[in-house]
């Protein structure tokens, strides 16, 4: 691990940008759900590249909600380089005010896959992957003021043989728990409480022929950590697989392939007395009862593809997924032995979504975010949805 220069850190930061927006923004939101509102593109000076599976939107404990997302604008006849974007939406009377958006990374790099993470109150973090020299490695900045700021220092876990997609998530001593990918490891690292520093970095997964996709990680109320990933094989096809650690990161143990899928990005979440859940395409899912020890067999909820996850304050679960370019979203109320009835989250003329992802407050309130293309009027749109 290195930090980086003072000068270099100046230079890919790039000022935080505050948008103070009147009362007449104010998502509303009332006894179900909100409009579909549009926070991002809709023009054709702005392009959005395809969400980060590995989470693209966390509520902290005062319900603010936080977002990230990749864009680039268009400079008179050119596109900028791309840019690792930030959105914050705070709980007012009545809704959700969009208050505050930044970049968190500017253009004079190139980088991808950004993902959030949230600790308490106030500690945001983005962690994406870059290319320096033709080496890809992962990368942090935290923000201590609830997105406010964004000063850095960018920090650089260096992975010996490079890495991709990030996935992050936050202990209850603040400790921050990253996985990423390379193209046949998942790898793991856990920070000191300075986010400035690796305390442990792990190998949690390598097998020859077969290539990793997408990690996931979830923390749970004991403090284990829990990592699910796809893999693409070259003889054996697609499939997912888990492993845990009940001792903060300091070791591993792997259940050996979990189920099968078609290229699956998978969600893994963890509720509040010790259930683990792991979701991916198919829409197929299995879950644990006792901190991931045992599993119940492979169960599908749905047809769709690109499921998301989150877990509410009750324990109650709550999944988004992609079908005929529509994002969907269902519910269980009895820790996955039953699930409510398909709802559908975008317009009726909406058929180009993508990408989604859920998030859900202590106070009970379902954010979902995605990507659609409008095929009208040719732009990009970052968009999103809350309900209780």
């Amino acid at each position: 691990m290195s930090r980086l220069s003072t000068t270099q850190a100046v230079g890919w930061i790039a000022a935080c940008v505050l948008l103070c927006l009147s009362c007449s923004d104010i998502i509303k939101v009332g006894e179900g759900w909100s409009d579909v509102t549009e926070l991002e593109g809709g023009t054709h000076d702005v392009e959005l590249s395809p969400l980060n599976n590995g989470k693209s939107i966390a509520v902290d404990q005062s319900g603010r909600v936080h977002m990230t997302y990749r864009m680039r604008r268009k400079q008179g006849d050119d596109w900028s380089g791309w840019e690792v974007a930030y959105k914050r939406l705070s709980p007012v009377e009545g809704g959700f005010d969009p208050d505050h958006q930044s970049v968190v990374v500017n253009e004079s790099v190139t980088h991808g896959q950004p993902c959030i993470a949230t600790s308490g109150t106030d500690m945001v973090l983005v962690a994406w992957y870059q290319d320096v020299g033709g080496v890809a490695y992962i990368f942090t900045t935290a923000s201590n003021d609830g997105g406010l700021t964004w000063p850095g220092p960018i920090v650089s876990w260096t992975p010996t043989s490079g890495g991709s997609r990030p996935a992050a998530a936050f202990d209850s001593q603040g400790r921050l728990h990253l996985v990423w990918r390379t193209r046949e490891c998942t790898k793991y690292l856990r920070s000191n409480e300075a986010l400035n520093g690796c305390e442990i970095e792990k190998l949690i997964h390598s097998t020859y022929l077969v290539t990793t996709r997408q990690p996931s990680i979830a923390v749970d109320d004991s403090d284990c950590v829990h990592v699910g990933w796809s893999y693409a094989g070259f003889t054996s096809g697609y499939g997912v697989d888990y492993a845990r650690s009940t001792d903060c990161g300091d070791s591993w143990t792997s259940t050996g392939i979990a189920g099968t899928g078609d290229d699956p990005p998978v969600t893994i979440v963890a509720d509040h007395h010790g259930r683990i859940y792991e979701f991916w395409s198919g829409v197929r899912y299995r879950r644990s009862l006792d901190r991931g020890i045992t599993w119940d067999g492979e169960m599908s909820l749905a047809t769709g593809s690109m499921a998301a996850a989150a877990i509410g304050p009750n324990d109650h679960i709550h999944v988004v997924y992609v079908k005929d370019g529509a994002i969907w979203y269902i519910a269980s109320d009895n820790y996955g032995t039953s699930w409510t009835m398909p709802w559908r989250v975008t317009d009726a003329d909406a058929n180009s979504a993508e990408a989604p992802d859920v998030a859900v407050g202590a106070d009970g309130f379902i954010h979902v975010v995605w990507q659609q293309y409008d095929a009208d009027n040719k732009v990009h749109q970052l968009c999103y949805r809350v309900g209780q």
